[in-house]
């Protein structure tokens, strides 16, 4: 199993696809967050196998129920992320739940 960062203008996920006949884990570490989208893309493309969501799984930590029911996400606030406490992991609402 590997697990591809594709970052910047080298496109890893294509160079390095057709090396590794593993399962193959991509992201996107782009400005933005990978979409839903984009992950779908490189999964029909077959450059990848799985597809890792990083930060939008931070803000959203029910992601998967959002995917499959077409819910709005929780836009991702960089200012509350990896500061070393509970705000900005576990306090994201789920979909249907009361914003506190």
């Amino acid at each position: 199993m590997a697990h591809i960062v594709e970052r910047g203008n080298y496109p890893a996920l294509a160079d390095l696809r057709p090396r590794w006949q593993g399962t193959l884990i991509a992201n996107f570490n782009g400005p933005e967050p990978t979409t839903r989208q984009a992950g779908e893309r490189v999964l029909r493309s077959g450059l990848a196998d799985v597809m890792s969501y990083g930060r939008l799984f931070i803000s959203n930590p029910d992601l998967p129920v959002r995917f499959a029911g077409g819910h709005p996400l929780a836009p991702v606030d960089a200012d509350r992320i990896y500061g070393g406490g509970e705000r900005g992991y576990t306090d994201y609402p789920a979909v249907g739940a009361r914003l506190r």
